[in-house]
């Protein structure tokens, strides 16, 4: 399944990486920046004192998970993979390597530097911040599943509008609302397997169709007023979104914020691909994004140890003292602080190509 990498996606994937990073300083770090709640069905504040403003992260959040899960789709889609039983237990068993075993190892450690409940973290949804990669690994088992299914089918390269509407189901039904209708919210099943986090495969799979169909996708965003047209609508939505906080029912949220969200992602696709020539590895801002978008995981794992834990007066400050540009400019400062610190880190560790295989997923060397 190896294919040449693609520059501006390592880039792109490296950027949202970032993305992250800001984003858990402003959860984990200041506390009091304005946080919305996308699980339940709408943009709820939380924690949010009088005196907040929108942040760059009020917009940031609305597409940031949906376009690291994006690109993982994007990069899982290989149109001349065949999906039989052997094919796909092999890609599991790799997967669960590189996914699961990495992710219990760091997410243990760090339950025992900060002294932790074990048991409460990982049957959380959101087990410690380490949902991510327990949640990718969940999607991959379910389309190497449906596409097991296609191949039988005699359907190789799988059926898009069925896959679609299976995302659409598990969107709609990993949400609170729909797992009390169901009546299986007191279940630890529910936090085991981060149901709530399940929403984000429509997200996954939007990339693995944009891949199959990628010739044709680039046709319709190489023409300018489709391009135009979608980014208006992008930010006409966002602003009324954000400006009041939700439509007028859970319905209207749930699909004005799928809308968003695929938007967001196809706006920073498009400006990637656009500006491509300036994210090769011959440009200073190419290599260090690309860099760190082969590190996602390496950083992903590590960087929770360096978050800071006692900068709620920051957060305060900028409650207190709205300004968003240099908010975001202080935060990316210390996001980009942490990302060095975990590379760092990551190459220390990456000395020994048994711990590099075991802890990042990297090849052994021959023999």
């Amino acid at each position: 399944m190896a294919t040449k990498r693609i520059e501006y996606i390592d880039a792109m994937r490296g950027f949202t990486m970032l993305l992250v990073v800001y984003s858990h300083i402003l959860v984990f770090s200041y506390e009091n920046t304005l946080i919305y709640d996308l699980h339940a069905g709408g943009l709820n504040l939380i924690g949010a004192g009088e005196g907040n403003a929108l942040t760059f992260n009020s917009l940031f959040v609305l597409f940031r998970m949906p376009l690291f899960f994006f690109i993982s789709g994007f990069i899982l889609y290989k149109n001349d993979y065949i999906w039989n039983v052997k094919n796909s237990m092999v890609f599991i068993g790799k997967k669960a390597k590189i996914q699961l075993i990495p992710t219990v190892v760091f997410m243990a450690l760090y339950i025992f530097c900060f002294d932790l409940p074990v048991a409460d973290s990982f049957l959380s949804s959101g087990k410690q911040g380490y949902w991510f990669t327990f949640s990718l690994f969940e999607y991959f088992c379910i389309y190497v599943l449906y596409r097991f299914i296609c191949h039988k089918l005699g359907k190789e390269n799988g059926y898009d509008i069925p896959l679609i509407i299976l995302a659409l189901l598990i969107y709609f039904g990993s949400f609170p609302r729909t797992i009390q209708l169901i009546g299986i919210e007191q279940s630890k099943l529910i936090g085991i397997f981060s149901v709530p986090m399940l929403k984000y495969f429509l997200f996954f799979v939007f990339g693995t169709i944009v891949k199959k169909h990628f010739n044709n996708i680039q046709n319709i965003l190489d023409n300018g007023y489709v391009t135009g047209a979608g980014i208006s609508l992008f930010f006409v939505l966002t602003i009324y979104l954000l400006h009041n906080g939700y439509f007028t029912n859970v319905a209207s949220n749930h699909i004005v914020l799928i809308i968003i969200a695929l938007l967001g992602v196809l706006i920073v696709f498009c400006f990637f691909r656009k500006y491509q020539l300036s994210f090769t590895s011959e440009t200073k801002s190419g290599c260090i994004l690309q860099y760190i978008g082969r590190r996602t995981l390496d950083i992903y794992l590590i960087h929770y140890f360096f978050l800071p834990q006692n900068l709620d007066m920051v957060g305060k400050f900028f409650a207190d003292n709205v300004n968003p540009a240099i908010e975001f400019a202080v935060s990316l400062i210390l996001a980009l602080v942490i990302v060095a610190l975990c590379l760092i880190i990551s190459n220390v560790i990456r000395i020994s190509p048994i711990l590099s295989h075991y802890l990042f997923g990297s090849k052994l060397p021959e023999k």
